[in-house]
């Protein structure tokens, strides 16, 4: 059951993330009239947070830039949710079996293996 929880954020996130691409790649080709390429390589540089591009020169270039950065530190922060949950609810549940596991043989009498 967790791993399918896992894996149904771990789907979400790639969504997010191409989503999130797809439609900076459009907005900053419609606002800045680049390629399509240059687009896609402006969208992929706001959302990382690199800042290896120029200051677009346009404000509605600059409001994408600005939105981009909020959802790509949204994605990064749900990552690093997501992946502090995989470790943490590994180690969690593997205490908590452990835990189990004891209680069970300590109240077994009797019991011949």
């Amino acid at each position: 059951m967790a791993e399918h929880i896992r894996l149904r954020q771990i789907v979400r996130l790639l969504l997010a993330v191409a989503l999130t691409l797809a439609v900076g790649t459009v907005a900053f080709h419609e606002t800045v009239d680049e390629s399509w390429f240059q687009s896609f390589y402006r969208s992929v540089v706001t959302v990382t947070l690199t800042g290896l591009d120029s200051v677009p020169a346009s404000d509605g270039a600059r409001i994408v830039s600005i939105v981009l950065v909020v959802v790509g530190i949204t994605i990064i922060a749900y990552a690093g949710a997501v992946i502090v949950e995989a470790v943490a609810g590994g180690v969690v549940t593997g205490a908590l079996a452990e835990r189990r596991r004891e209680r069970a043989i300590q109240q077994l009498h009797d019991h011949f293996i």
